[in-house]
């Protein structure tokens, strides 16, 4: 807030000529692990594992995912109350984000989910398979989430994910 902007200011300029460099920074962009350890917690909301390079593939089990935290999301009415895995990707050129995923399981569905926040309603794009979405600089999350049946049968299991930018 204000205060907070007012008492850096009387910090960082005395009035008697000194130079000051400052960088703001979105707390966001800094990984958890810079406040708490995240080894128990890799692949949360709290902790999503970061996809620093593209192309790229990640595999995992929804079925060791420690959380089932988003059941439905904005951008679909699918049950999606399974566990699910998180991944961050800090975008710095606009492009065409294309995500497919896969699974070798018969009983597992793992959907993907591109989030422009944590939360639910933050959903832009979700696919079963694949999408192509054109971003733009920033922040996402993509959240692997276990399709849940008509049945009440969550569908975890292996998946693999191909991510890749197009300029």
């Amino acid at each position: 807030g204000m205060s907070n902007w007012m008492e850096f200011i009387g910090h960082a300029w005395t009035g008697r000529g000194d130079q000051v460099d400052y960088f703001l920074l979105d707390a966001r962009d800094l990984a958890d692990s810079v406040w708490t350890p995240c080894d128990a917690e890799k692949g949360t909301h709290r902790c999503p594992e970061a996809i620093r390079s593209f192309p790229a593939t990640v595999e995992g089990d929804t079925r060791n995912a420690v959380e089932e935290q988003f059941d439905v999301y904005n951008c679909s009415t699918a049950n999606e109350a399974g566990p699910e895995y998180v991944y961050v990707l800090n975008l710095r050129h606009e492009g065409t984000l294309r995500v497919s995923v896969e699974t070798d399981d018969a009983d597992a569905d793992p959907d993907i989910h591109l989030l422009s926040g944590d939360d639910a309603n933050a959903c832009l794009i979700r696919a079963h398979e694949s999408f192509n979405f054109d971003a733009s600089p920033g922040r996402y999350l993509l959240v692997v989430d276990s399709w849940v049946n008509a049945d009440g049968e969550v569908l975890d299991g292996h998946y693999r994910v191909n991510i890749d930018l197009d300029r």
